[in-house]
């Protein structure tokens, strides 16, 4: 059985792992708040506060303890592509907690699933504003582009690329029959490079 990575550096046997770097727990959160500056960090009780950023993220890392680093970045990708695509401000209007919207999305991966819930969002966009996926496409390839060659991380930038993609594809196909995505790709993209 492969050993998981537990924060805190502990195995799945609770043994201290050589080497290990623990997750960004409630104490170092605590910490690191207490050493902003003044007008950043906030209080010290926003990290016990979930209706606060910094009081979401630290219940994200309580509620995660146990998970591997890779489970964890996969569900902050979740929550950056909600926010970014405006569900989370959705679901705030819904008077939705916090807690109530991290419990449930902690429990689905960044899977076709998903990314197609967020299509339909941005075809719903697309009735309201005329064009918004095309010009969000060309935005999320040129950050990817961007993204690359400073040598950052990807995925928050190629899942947005996948999810527009998946919804320029079902816009054409609802329209016009096209033979490949590819054909999609490059009616979206007129005038990118």
């Amino acid at each position: 059985m492969a050993k998981r990575w537990v924060p805190g550096g502990l195995d799945s046997a609770g043994r201290r792992r050589e080497g290990a770097r623990p997750l960004q727990g409630a104490g170092r959160l605590k910490r690191a708040s207490a050493a902003c500056p003044a007008g950043l960090a906030g209080s010290l009780h926003d990290a016990d506060d979930p209706s606060t950023s910094i009081g979401a993220y630290h219940y994200m890392l309580e509620s995660n303890m146990g998970k591997t680093m890779l489970e964890f970045q996969e569900l902050m990708i979740v929550f950056q592509l909600l926010h970014w695509n405006g569900s989370l401000k959705a679901l705030r209007e819904t008077k939705c907690s916090r807690q109530e919207v991290i419990s449930y999305y902690s429990q689905y991966n960044l899977d076709e699933r998903m990314r197609s819930h967020m299509a339909l969002d941005w075809l719903m966009k697309e009735q309201e504003t005329p064009g918004i996926i095309s010009q969000e496409l060309q935005v999320a390839l040129r950050e990817l582009e961007e993204t690359r060659k400073a040598g950052q991380e990807l995925r928050f930038y190629k899942e947005k690329k996948e999810i527009l993609g998946l919804a320029l594809s079902q816009l054409y196909s609802d329209h016009t029959v096209i033979s490949s995505s590819d054909d999609h790709m490059s009616l979206a993209l007129r005038g990118f490079h």
